[in-house]
């Protein structure tokens, strides 16, 4: 049996949606972190 033509496609622009946003949250997180201590070196 053959796969649907944009099964993979889908797959991998879902996969690049959700390490976007997980990208994203860890950006917010470490953003806010960083705004509490100006001396913080990382």
């Amino acid at each position: 049996m053959k796969d649907a033509p944009g099964t993979r496609d889908y797959d991998w622009w879902l996969l690049a949606i959700l390490t976007t946003i997980c990208a994203l949250g860890v950006i917010e997180i470490y953003g806010s972190r960083c705004a509490g201590s100006p001396s913080a070196s990382l």
